[in-house]
């Protein structure tokens, strides 16, 4: 009987963690947690995920880095460019312009490092300068020297890196106030681990009791993608020494009629007949796995599980995840949402849709979309 095992996610990277609660979820969907009254699990589990989702990106480089850099660096370079048309003015001939450096010189000095200071210190000691250089005392000399124009864009310069700042400062408290990957993982993996419970529950009362076809069908499929996860996540660890690998037979104690029975054969599948409790699981202990009364047809094809996930399920879905007899040629279809456009699958093919071959049993393929811009 299908049950989603055991996933190894504590030795998981935070990036490994992320991608596969966001798969998961792009298996387990709105529609099938409604249809099996279990969307209340669902709904725990994707809140706590957010969180994580938040963490995550906080916990990548912020993205203002880039812009803040590169405003300090144009606030540098004007400053030291007024810096150095002073100092060389020093050496002027024209003694008007050697004594307006020599002022100039000497309003400078408390700030002629400011450049080298951090990002706060280095603002504030600009604000000053240009405050003192823009002052009655000093306006004539920095008009002298051709400097006007250049102080104004240093104070506009300075006010806009203060601006983006002060943003990522923001960002700051939003990031000392919220959950951490170390502190939101664990309550992630817990609803998780919940709703998994509540499936596989599900799967044993339909397989057990209800049998129902629809039921066993799309449980069974949401069970195989998710176990397909697990298998490829601890391929993952297994690789680099933080986990060991796993395997899943999808096909297994799966009767000739195409029902699940346990292993054992203690079921007899639909149809009648009576059980001896062979290990084949047939009612007469044949090898064809016959029931009493028919001949067998040979050897079924074996199963293979193709899996299916995107990189984030807001912006598209992908069709073509089941179970196939190997061999088979499947395709998969990457459908982007609006405002989205697909980019490539995981492993950089870009044919969309695109076919695969049944051979390799959980292979899963990702596809990868990304925004209009």
């Amino acid at each position: 009987m299908k049950e989603i095992l055991k996933a190894n996610l504590n030795n998981a990277r935070n990036a490994e963690h992320y991608q596969f609660h966001s798969d998961v979820l792009s298996i387990v969907t709105a529609e099938v947690a409604t249809a099996q009254k279990i969307d209340s699990l669902r709904s725990d589990y994707v809140a706590l995920f957010d969180k994580e989702n938040a963490a995550f990106i906080q916990n990548r480089a912020y993205e203002s880095t880039k812009e803040i850099e590169a405003k300090d660096r144009e606030r540098d370079d004007l400053f030291l460019y007024i810096k150095q048309t002073v100092d060389s003015n020093l050496h002027c001939p024209v003694a008007t312009k050697k004594a307006a450096a020599e002022k100039l010189a000497f309003a400078m000095k408390p700030y002629r490092s400011a450049n080298s200071k951090a990002f706060a210190e280095n603002t504030a000691q600009v604000t000053n300068l240009v405050l003192d250089l823009q002052s009655e005392a000093y306006a004539g000399y920095v008009e002298l020297l051709g400097l006007t124009e250049a102080v104004a864009q240093l104070q506009a310069a300075n006010d806009e890196f203060n601006a983006i700042y002060m943003g990522r400062s923001g960002e700051k408290l939003v990031r000392a106030s919220s959950e951490t990957m170390k502190s939101i993982r664990p309550k992630v993996d817990a609803a998780y681990r919940t709703l998994a419970s509540a499936i596989n529950a599900l799967y044993q009362v339909n397989f057990l009791v209800t049998r129902s076809a629809n039921t066993e069908t799309e449980l069974g499929g949401v069970i195989d993608g998710v176990n397909a996860l697990i298998v490829q996540l601890h391929q993952t660890l297994s690789l680099r020494g933080a986990g060991s690998a796993v395997e899943v037979n999808v096909d297994d104690n799966v009767s000739p009629d195409g029902v699940d029975t346990p292993s054992g054969g203690n079921n007899p599948p639909a149809g009648g007949g009576s059980d001896n409790g062979s290990d084949d699981g047939g009612d007469n202990g044949s090898d064809d796995g016959g029931n009493n009364g028919g001949s067998g047809t040979g050897t079924e094809a074996e199963q293979i599980f193709i899996g299916t996930s995107v990189n984030d399920s807001a912006m598209g879905s992908v069709s073509g995840m089941g179970t196939y007899d190997k061999g088979t040629t499947v395709t998969l279809t990457a459908t982007a949402n609006a405002g989205y456009r697909f980019v490539s699958w995981s492993d950089e093919v870009t044919d969309n849709p695109r076919q695969v071959v049944a051979e390799v049993n959980g292979v899963a393929y990702s596809a990868i979309f990304e925004a209009i811009a």
